[in-house]
């Protein structure tokens, strides 16, 4: 009979069976406070559906306005996000480390690259496409559905927390136009 061996780490249960990058992306998922939903095992899935890429320092992992197809979770390393703005070229939007992601919106659809990212010093990422997710749709329909439900609502948040300070900077006026289909 075929038994799993397991070990503590962090705060969730690895199998020591899986390989270091699989242990290192469920660690990231665990960091994911959005993610908080999965069971240890859903993220497991996750990070077997995905793929790991990694990134020298300096190297850029897309462009502001390349296509996008999917989001990228940060397993070690830091990621800088640049905006290039004409008047006065690139402005540093934020800086994102380990059990942190970005290019989440590109899982809703064929939509460009708001910022340039950037790999600051070695990083590992665990890349979730919208290919990969569908297939897991198939197999796992309530993962995806659960995960899709947590990344809407991080999105939701997200804007409410865009509109709210775009009313300090215009006024609600303004902030609120945005919201009505055009």
């Amino acid at each position: 009979m075929f038994r799993f061996s397991f070990y503590r780490h962090m705060s969730g249960w690895l199998r020591s069976e899986d390989p270091p990058e699989i242990q290192e992306a469920i660690s990231a998922l665990e960091r994911a406070p959005v993610l908080g939903r999965l069971s240890q095992e859903e993220r497991r899935e996750l990070a077997y559906s995905g793929h790991f890429r990694c990134f020298a320092p300096g190297e850029v992992i897309y462009h502001q306005g390349d296509p996008g197809l999917g989001m990228y979770l940060i397993t070690r390393g830091t990621v800088e996000l640049l905006v290039h703005v004409p008047e006065s070229g690139p402005q540093d939007v934020a800086t994102l480390g380990a059990g942190q992601f970005f290019g989440e919106l590109t899982l809703f659809g064929p939509y460009r690259r708001f910022f340039t990212a950037i790999a600051v010093d070695e990083v590992h990422t665990l890349c979730l496409f919208r290919p990969d997710l569908e297939a897991l749709r198939i197999r796992r329909p309530g993962l995806t559905s659960k995960f899709y439900a947590a990344m809407a609502e991080h999105l939701s948040a997200q804007v409410v927390a865009l509109l709210g300070r775009l009313q300090e900077l215009q006024g609600p006026i303004t902030a609120l136009q945005l919201l009505i289909p055009q």
